[in-house]
């Protein structure tokens, strides 16, 4: 009996000493995808940073990075043009939109302002995806900061609709939502597996083997196509009716024909940029991001396409 018993805790400390020296191989690689992640020119990545980012974000931490601009990280970009009469553009999308490695002059708010003379507010930060846009356009603060537009402009990328339920990059993701009764419900608590720089990376293998057809399901769908018709009816309740919405098709994406069909009937406003301007063309990429180049022209085709 006693022997049993021992070979029995012997097993058990052998099956933990294996559970341990497992998670222990799974947190160190997590970490070295996480230090030597170079997507961003981020250098502080110390353990310390590292373990705070798995730390839920509270309302007010997210409300003061993407509301009040408070935050310690990256601010928005500067708004242009507004002491302007004409109607301002409101604009969203994700880091490319930003203008992430790019100067001030070089983005594309900054040419788009520079060639309309409106008033332009880029409400995009390095690591937004359109589940920010609907964040901040759903919050009743954000329109006491951005006056009415005439136009939002949301910049879309195939890499959006990954971001919108997926880590795929550097940062931690902060605002995701889930369907539940046809409404969208913001995650309080974050699973691991949407802050995991292990499951990024692989993220971003599948992303990069087999692109969008990987992540593309029904489910996802619907949430995609919900946060924006929300987006725009969130908009136009405080704004008024008479605000265009507008989505910028920056990249062809075949697997996605029947949603943005959808999203017209549903009052948006698809131009598709992609057919004037090759965002993949190496003279229009530093990296994998657009670059100066390709925001200066893309700029010039909204600004004539879109008659603003």
């Amino acid at each position: 009996m006693n022997l049993k018993f021992c070979n029995f805790g012997k097993f058990i400390c052998l099956i933990s000493l294996g559970i341990l020296l497992l998670l222990s191989f799974i947190i160190s690689l997590d970490y070295f995808f996480y230090y030597s992640y170079k997507g961003t020119n981020k250098n502080a990545k110390s353990l310390r940073d590292y373990v705070l980012n798995y730390k839920d974000k509270t309302q007010n931490e997210i409300n003061a990075k993407y509301i009040f601009d408070n935050d310690r990280d990256r601010k928005f970009r500067t708004a242009q043009n507004i002491n302007s009469s004409l109607k301002p553009v409101l604009i969203f999308g994700a880091s490319s939109v930003y203008g992430l490695n790019l100067d001030e002059n070089e983005t594309v708010s900054y040419n788009l302002a520079k060639l309309t003379k409106r008033p332009v507010y880029n409400r995009t930060k390095p690591e937004a995806s359109l589940n920010h846009m609907y964040y901040q356009l759903s919050n009743n603060d954000f329109y006491k900061i951005v006056p009415k537009p005439e136009y939002i402009l949301y910049f879309y990328v195939p890499k959006q609709y990954v971001l919108m339920n997926n880590k795929l990059d550097f940062c931690q993701h902060d605002v995701y939502y889930k369907l539940k009764n046809n409404k969208l419900i913001r995650l309080i608590r974050i699973p691991i597996i949407k802050k995991s720089y292990l499951i990024a990376k692989l993220n971003i293998i599948k992303f990069q083997k087999y692109g969008l057809r990987y992540f593309l399901n029904n489910k996802n769908n619907k949430l995609f196509e919900k946060i924006l018709i929300e987006s725009k009816n969130e908009a136009q309740k405080h704004y008024g009716k008479d605000v265009k919405f507008v989505i910028i098709n920056c990249s062809f994406d075949d697997l996605q024909k029947e949603t943005f069909k959808s999203l017209s009937d549903n009052g948006f406003m698809i131009f598709d940029l992609y057919k004037f301007i090759n965002i993949n063309d190496k003279i229009h990429k530093d990296a994998s991001r657009p670059n100066a180049k390709y925001w200066q022209k893309a700029a010039i085709i909204t600004v004539d396409k879109l008659k603003l």
